[in-house]
Order: structure tokens, then sequence, then C-alpha cells
């Protein structure tokens, strides 16, 4: 009724540590819900929003992948050590070989 137009923004315009990408946040969560892009495309037609390009999304599932790949190897090899650790400790093996390909 008044007129005026605002631009409105869905990020804090520093690039401050504590500012969340709201493209990477939503790849993110769908990632973490074992949906797609598809499901997003759902999501955001049910709240009459626009939703990212397929290619955008191509661009975070893929950063976001090799993240995600990287911590989880990471963490497997740690509990793998401490596996190894255990076993030799409690006397189950007594040489343990480690191949990684």
């Amino acid at each position: 009724m008044c007129h005026i137009t605002e631009p409105i923004s869905t990020e804090l315009p520093s690039k401050d540590a504590t500012t969340v990408n709201v493209n990477a946040s939503a790849v993110s969560g769908m990632i973490a819900t074992g949906r797609g892009y598809s499901q997003l495309e759902e999501i955001c037609a049910s709240l009459n929003m626009p939703c990212i390009s397929r290619n955008t999304w191509d661009i975070y599932h893929n950063t976001l992948y090799k993240d995600i790949y990287k911590t989880a190897w990471d963490l497997m090899e740690e509990a793998a050590g401490e596996e190894a650790k255990l076993a030799i400790k409690g006397g189950e093996v007594t040489r343990i070989e480690v191949h990684l390909s």
C-alpha cells in the first residue's frame, strides 16, 4: 500500500565466520537427510520460494561431498588406529599391517 520496495537478503552482508551460506546449508541439509535436488525443488515449491539452480546445487554438492568424504575417511582411520591399539593391548594380535590404497 505504501509502494516502498526494499531488498531482502538471505545472508548477512559481512564475511564474518558466523555467517551461514543459505545455499550451502540447504544442500548440506539435503545430503544429511539422504535427499537430492528434486526433493529440494519440492520443498522450495511448497514454501513458494525460488530454488537454487541445478548448476548451483552441483557446485555446492561437489564441494560439500569432498569435505564430508575427507572427514569420514579421517575419522575411520582414527577409529582403525584405536582398534589396532586395543587389539594389541588385549593380546588379540601380535602384528598389524596396514595397506591403504
